[in-house]
């Protein structure tokens, strides 16, 4: 007889299994989508191009700020939108693995994604107001229906961001869970 005992690995649970599927699928194409608007920036869409464009719509249009500053740095950001991904993709396979590293990083990009989340209507409202004098005409013509879908979207994206961002912080609620720890633990 031996006096060895055996350490029995805790059950694993369909949530963190069926989080990291889901993940891995979405940030798979994620990868795919920002690699193929990198490769298109890279390109066919030539940075002094999109500099002399900039460049004659802030002087003749007198274009808001935060859109000049997206289409200067439009390669930067795709580049961070195609890093992010990839380092999803990975966190998700090592979250399949049940790595804790990868459940700490998940319950970190789950906390970014929700402070960008309460942000993001803000940001929307203030471009939409800043958009407003290149309507022109039409903000004369159309001015009580385009106020009205400024604050209908404006209601949707809030009500989206709550969504959200009460999905994400439930998804962090369980990831630190006892039990889901257990799993990373063992």
């Amino acid at each position: 007889m031996s006096n060895q005992q055996t350490v029995t690995a805790p059950p694993r649970s369909s949530f963190v299994t069926v989080l990291a599927w889901t993940f891995i699928v979405l940030a798979g194409f994620s990868v795919l989508i920002a690699g193929m608007q990198n490769v298109v920036l890279a390109f066919v869409l030539p940075m002094q191009d999109m500099d002399d464009m900039v460049g004659m719509l802030s002087q003749e249009q007198n274009m808001p700020a935060a859109v000049i500053f997206f289409v200067r740095h439009i390669q930067a950001i795709m580049l961070f939108f195609l890093v992010m991904s990839i380092a999803t993709l990975i966190a998700s396979i090592a979250l399949l693995k049940r790595r804790n590293w990868a459940r700490l990083v998940f319950i970190w990009m789950l906390a970014i994604s929700i402070a960008g989340n309460l942000a993001w209507p803000f940001f929307q409202y203030t471009m939409m107001s800043d958009m407003l004098p290149f309507l022109g005409d039409l903000e004369h013509e159309f001015g009580a229906q385009i106020q009205m879908a400024r604050y209908a979207m404006f209601a949707f994206s809030c009500a989206l961001m709550l969504a959200f961002s009460w999905f994400s912080a439930w998804l962090i609620k369980r990831l630190a869970a006892p039990e889901i720890r257990a799993e990373f633990n063992a």
